[in-house]
């Protein structure tokens, strides 16, 4: 009997051990973080810190709004990542009833601006995961993106989802 319960303890006590993990693989445990970011003249908040795994739900505001992933060295045009195309939001509701949800692959920054209207030029970019140094920051892109003469909006969308905000009325 002793030996049976010896042996249990032994089994469970390798059971609990926990295994390493390869550096460059994600953890499976844990929780995604949901990361909101409005979407209208400007962005607020301009940048977001996000984990792989992690999503970020772009909402709009009253208004034609877009958000379009684009590089750091060209602003305002699109890149060929994600875009949500434009959206229209009526004056009389805070938020559109969707919004445009991005999932984190990697840590490499996304850069995206708002490309309807002249909305980039005046200064409407973003950065997920901005490094933040001498070489790139929201700041240097804001400051690129009002040298652009026009910008990309593209009109289908890619690279991502879109997700119901709030229960629709008939």
């Amino acid at each position: 009997m002793r030996f049976i319960i010896t042996a249990l303890l032994a089994a469970a006590v390798v059971m609990a051990t926990p295994t390493k993990t390869p550096e460059d693989s994600p953890s499976k445990i844990g929780k995604r973080a949901i990361h909101t970011v409005w979407v209208g003249k400007l962005f607020s908040p301009d940048q977001v810190q996000a984990n792989i795994g992690d999503e970020v739900e772009f909402h709009f505001l009253p208004g034609v709004f877009s958000v379009v992933e684009s590089s750091y060295t060209n602003p305002c045009h699109w890149n060929g990542g994600f875009v949500s195309t434009n959206v229209l939001t009526n004056t009389d509701k805070r938020e559109n009833s969707f919004a445009f949800v991005v999932t984190i692959q990697d840590d490499e920054p996304l850069w995206f601006y708002n490309g309807a209207s002249d909305y980039c030029m005046n200064g409407a970019v973003g950065a997920i995961n901005s490094p933040e140094d001498r070489d790139k920051s929201v700041f240097g892109y804001y400051r690129a993106a009002k040298t652009e003469e026009y910008s990309d909006n593209p009109s289908e969308p890619k690279g991502g989802r879109w997700i119901l905000t709030e229960k629709l009325t008939h």
